[in-house]
């Protein structure tokens, strides 16, 4: 009995182990919509909550991930990102994908929310889904390679564990960088003066998309396929993750403030 309790307690200590951390799947959505629902109007905040049943938008901010792994909505799958080849512009890429990409996708929902036509339903999933993809906009290897399926096939080791470069991204970086709540989170990094997030806020999401594909560039150069990355790694990225999460909430706030004005 003893021995069959101490190998129960083994199995559970290795899955405990091997659980993967919050990812920027989970973590970095639900702080870009933590911080972007610090900077909504009270107009926006009002409408917002009607449309989504007295829900904020951080209670949907991960929602899309899951989602679009079922059949209702697996046509989304392609907008959670936009593959762009080293050296390449945004704009010789979008609109290439049939099924759609995370510039078209944020351009329709946008399109829809402001439409007088669009019934109730079609908005609140319109919503749900821009929530979402203000995030996955600002997580550079949705903007890498096409070559590499913008990194998921470039091998590295996290912490001496097996795993790629998107996915290490996706999934663990976040963590590593700080241990916090996404409410630790927007309070210790959303602490900017206005003329910053005038500046963040400029342009448009193309231009956004851009400036990520930009630093997935220099993630590609910094991270070897064969890579053991840990400490010093994370430590590197993480005013970049810091950044990306805060630019992000405040893009996402800008934008729901002009489609609820």
């Amino acid at each position: 009995m003893n021995l069959l309790l101490k190998t129960l307690f083994v199995m559970v200590a290795a899955m405990t182990f091997s659980a993967p951390c919050f990812s920027w799947d989970k973590k970095g959505h639900d702080v870009t919509a933590a911080i972007a629902q610090r900077h909504l109007t009270k107009k926006a905040q009002k409408q917002i909550r009607e449309l989504l049943d007295n829900k904020t938008i951080v209670y949907w901010a991960p929602w899309m991930d899951d989602a679009s792994n079922t059949a209702e909505y697996r046509y989304s799958k392609t907008w959670h990102y936009l593959d762009i080849s080293k050296g390449k512009d945004v704009m010789d890429f979008v609109g290439k994908e049939q099924s759609g990409d995370i510039i078209v996708a944020i351009g329709n929902l946008t399109e829809t929310l402001k439409s007088k036509t669009a019934t109730r339903a079609e908005k609140q999933l319109a919503l749900k889904f821009l929530v979402h993809l203000l995030g996955d906009l600002h997580q550079p290897m949705h903007m890498g390679y096409p070559e590499d399926k913008g990194g998921n096939t470039v091998k590295v080791k996290f912490f001496n564990r097996e795993t790629n470069l998107h996915s290490m991204w996706d999934g663990g970086m976040a963590s590593k960088a700080h241990d916090w709540t996404h409410t630790e989170w927007a309070e210790e990094i959303d602490t900017h003066d206005k003329a910053y997030i005038a500046e963040v806020v400029k342009g448009t999401p193309y231009d956004w998309a851009r400036q990520s594909h930009e630093y997935s560039e220099k993630i590609y150069d910094a991270t070897p396929e064969g890579s053991n990355l840990s400490y010093e790694y994370v430590r590197t990225w993480t005013s970049l993750i810091e950044q990306q999460f805060l630019n992000g909430g405040l893009r996402l706030a800008h934008i729901l403030n002009d489609i609820f004005k």
